[in-house]
């Protein structure tokens, strides 16, 4: 599987035909408008350079190799809608905004640019089968360029198929689709490289839907690229608000202080934090010490408890350490400080008046004595 890269440009490839089998094939010269197939001896083509230069490509299943066509066209075609589907995947923790569908087609008889739009849903995976419709694309744009190579004695041509931006997240997806259309019209395919799972078929002339290989007697993938961009996360960043300052602790005593931790970072964005140190001296609590998903704007306030140190008349300081955990070096701190008590000295103008009349006293007597 390709994926995840920008195309500066397509390389030159020679494409073998090979010769394949099926009860319903046709060749070059079979003119039967509602075949489901082309599957039988191809002309031989060097494949001209597609262009795909500054499309960031989520998923390439370029190229094709030229022995194979699938018919997918809507009802008032032929009379009966076919549709095809295939599936793709998202890197795990990647968000992606799809804008755009391109394949390699085939008109019956018709030369390229008579195509009119495209149907285009995706659908969900259940244990590598389609699962359940998710979305349907809704159209920007619709154009057909022949790429210069001829199949079957018809003009190849590329469809590409722009539509209002669809965002998926990291997972395993299936197109589901259709061109619009005069005619019927066959999607190059391969035989020899599948990723994933099979293309399966929607054929209201050959129900059920289901795997491809029970109609057309072998597995298919088709020649398909969905492009697109790259969501990048918002990027969070941890600050924090507030200081821990205890004083006339006894010595051995509990005391306890809050602080927040804010995300201030982008809007979207989410925040881990870890408090990762504080100081030695004393017995530490922190409740929560780690947290996860706090959007930006928002705070979670920390709790904690001390028990002071047994020595008495010093002070302690320090400071706690939070980190951002997308980011160690984004990280925070906390001023600590804590006195245990020293000697007290009596202020109090009516305690220092008796002090100094005992003080008088104790002078008389001295002399007395």
């Amino acid at each position: 599987m390709k994926k995840n890269y920008f195309v500066k440009g397509a390389g030159v490839l020679l494409i073998v035909a090979a010769l394949i089998f099926s009860s319903v094939a046709i060749n070059a010269e079979t003119a039967n408008e509602n075949a489901i197939s082309l599957i039988s001896n191809p002309t031989q083509n060097w494949q001209l350079p597609i262009e795909t230069s500054g499309r960031a490509i989520l998923w390439d299943q370029y190229d094709t190799d030229g022995s194979n066509g699938l018919s997918h066209a809507d009802v008032t075609a032929i009379g009966y809608q076919r549709a095809l589907l295939d599936d793709f995947e998202i890197p795990a923790g990647e968000t992606w905004i799809l804008t755009d569908l391109h394949s390699l087609n085939l008109w019956n008889t018709m030369q390229p640019g008579v195509g009119t739009n495209f149907h285009l849903e995706f659908w969900s995976d259940n244990a590598g089968a389609p699962g359940s419709l998710i979305v349907t694309a809704t159209t920007a744009s619709y154009t057909e360029t022949a790429t210069g190579r001829t199949w079957f004695s018809r003009p190849e041509f590329e469809i590409e198929y722009i539509y209002e931006p669809i965002v998926l997240g990291s997972g395993v997806y299936w197109i589901y689709a259709f061109v619009i259309g005069p005619e019927n019209c066959f999607w190059m395919a391969k035989q020899d490289v599948i990723w994933g799972s099979e293309c399966w078929t929607d054929y209201q002339d050959i129900p059920p839907m289901g795997p491809g290989s029970i109609i057309f007697g072998a597995a298919y993938d088709l020649a398909f690229q969905l492009t697109g961009e790259l969501e990048q996360p918002a990027v969070p960043a941890i600050c924090c608000e507030g200081d821990l300052n205890w004083v006339d602790v006894p010595a051995g005593g509990t005391v306890t202080g809050q602080f927040d931790v804010c995300n201030c970072g982008e809007e979207g964005s989410l925040l881990d934090y870890e408090v990762v140190s504080w100081p030695e001296w004393g017995n530490w609590t922190i409740d929560p010490i780690t947290g996860t998903g706090i959007m930006a704007g928002d705070c979670v306030t920390i709790t904690v408890t001390v028990v002071a140190p047994p020595e008495k008349k010093k002070t302690f300081t320090g400071s706690v350490k939070i980190i951002n955990l997308a980011d160690p070096d984004d990280f925070c701190e906390i001023d600590v400080s804590l006195t245990t008590p020293r000697a007290r000295y009596i202020n109090n103008p009516f305690f220092l008046r008796i002090l100094e009349r005992f003080e008088n006293i104790f002078a008389i007597l001295k002399i007395l004595f």
